[in-house]
């Protein structure tokens, strides 16, 4: 009589143990980039009302933009192929944010990851651009940065969107890792931090 090699009766723990483990080294290597990562703070915008399915969170979109200098807009024009005359278009890049005080911004879009180490006011987030022309000849930058929610109990989530909507100094702490991965490490409301600590 041949034996089983393998019973249903240990199928499920030994999946369920496996599931976990994946679990545990992916939110072990979350946080790493987090702790890891170049922190930059950009302004935030946005509002959304709860949704119950997903739980107590705030629907925040990085705001980073402004004006991009008319040397920028050439240079981007020149790398990315774009017709002078469009007056919007969104581009898939290496987004190059510069540090202005306590604040980072966005600088220019470039096609191949540069080199910024040696920069500390300067870093590269892989993402999409959107540009709208200028009669400057220039353009008006922004990204969402791939963020858009912050998850927190009622209260603060709450409180958070009432900032929103009162107009305070609410941003969007990044952690940018190596590779250019932009991931939200927390917010800071009117220079109080509050950060991401369970994942």
């Amino acid at each position: 009589m041949s034996k089983r090699i393998f019973s249903p009766l240990y199928a499920l723990p030994a999946l369920c143990g496996l599931l976990l483990l994946g679990l545990l080294i992916a939110v072990g290597l979350h946080m790493h980039a987090l702790s890891s990562g170049k922190e930059i703070a950009v302004p935030a915008a946005g509002y959304d009302p709860r949704a119950i399915l997903l739980g107590n969170y705030v629907r925040l979109r990085p705001n980073p933009g402004g004006e991009i200098t008319r040397k920028a807009a050439e240079q981007i024009r020149s790398d990315f192929n774009l017709d002078a005359d469009r007056t919007y278009v969104t581009v898939d890049g290496w987004i190059v944010m510069a540090r202005e005080g306590d604040i980072w911004d966005i600088e220019t879009i470039l096609p191949e990851k540069p080199e910024l180490s040696s920069e500390p006011d300067r870093v590269a987030i892989k993402g999409v651009l959107s540009l709208r022309a200028a009669a400057s000849g220039r353009y008006t930058a922004q990204s969402s940065l791939n963020i858009d929610r912050f998850y927190a109990n009622q209260h603060d989530a709450l409180a958070i969107e009432q900032a929103i909507a009162d107009r305070k100094d609410v941003r969007v702490l990044l952690a940018v890792s190596r590779d250019g991965q932009a991931r939200m490490k927390g917010i800071s409301v009117d220079g109080e931090r509050r950060l991401i600590s369970w994942w």
